[in-house]
């Protein structure tokens, strides 16, 4: 009996220990001895994660990025809105390797325009990280070429699951364009996602085009895509006196090379 009384005792110790912690307001840490993981509860949270491409995050509510991304919001990148997580000044990216939790809550209002990335999207990269359980909104609009997806640019080897994009995209120039990714290269994969955002394409480039609903092209043998769909819309408007110039457009995946 005094042994169950020192457990109890030992119990309510901790749990006023706990109730008396300082709060942490910003990315608080709460474990791991290889990653750090951080809580995402506000735009600057969101922000933040380009700081740490190897964290892993969760997200705790839904985020607004419509005023933080509009011109001169506090997210808005040289009149370019958002700029893609990992994307550097050179127009390459850094590779997101971590994790995004968005435990079925929704980051909208998000609004690129005429990024300076080649790689556009949430993130410009990733590489082996996982994104799950995530919606997004927003808008994309871009003149250059580029390789555009509303979560992920470019996908090598990474997993993106049980995410939703009611992202539209609107082009007059680009090289690969997904609703959910624009290029998956080596073993990507993408996993019961859908996207609900129109892709409009009024293009005036000499350079071959792949649209997909999900995916714009992949380079590959070894990426996967199952169990995904598109309701969204796919508008393309090529001129036909673009001579060699090919377009391949298809509702889940545009063009795929081995």
């Amino acid at each position: 009996m005094r042994k169950i009384y020192k457990i109890i005792s030992i119990l309510m110790s901790i749990i006023f220990f706990m109730s008396v912690l300082p709060q942490v307001n910003l990315l608080d840490v709460l474990a791991d001895t290889t990653k750090t993981t951080y809580r995402i509860r506000t735009v600057e949270d969101l922000y933040k994660i380009r700081e740490d491409l190897n964290g892993i995050y969760i997200l705790d509510n839904d985020i607004d990025l419509t005023k933080a991304t509009q011109k001169g919001g506090i997210c808005d990148y040289d009149g370019t809105g958002w700029n893609p997580i990992g994307a550097l000044e050179s127009g390459d990216y850094k590779a997101f390797k971590g994790t995004l939790d968005g435990r079925g809550y929704k980051i909208t209002g998000m609004r690129i325009y005429n990024s300076k990335s080649s790689n556009v999207g949430l993130f410009a990269g990733i590489d082996g990280a996982t994104i799950k359980d995530l919606t997004i909104s927003g808008t994309i609009n871009s003149a250059k070429q580029a390789t555009i997806g509303s979560f992920v640019g470019t996908d090598t080897s990474g997993t993106i699951s049980d995410c939703h994009s009611e992202v539209d995209i609107h082009l007059t120039s680009a090289l690969k364009v997904g609703g959910i990714v624009g290029i998956i290269k080596g073993d990507g994969n993408i996993r019961n996602c859908s996207n609900k955002g129109n892709i409009e394409i009024i293009f005036n480039d000499t350079v071959d085009l792949k649209i997909g609903g999900i995916c714009g092209a992949s380079y590959s043998s070894k990426a996967n895509i199952e169990k995904c769909y598109n309701s969204g819309d796919i508008y393309e408007n090529v001129p036909m006196n673009k001579g060699d110039m090919a377009v391949y457009c298809s509702g889940i995946l545009g063009g795929g090379w081995y």
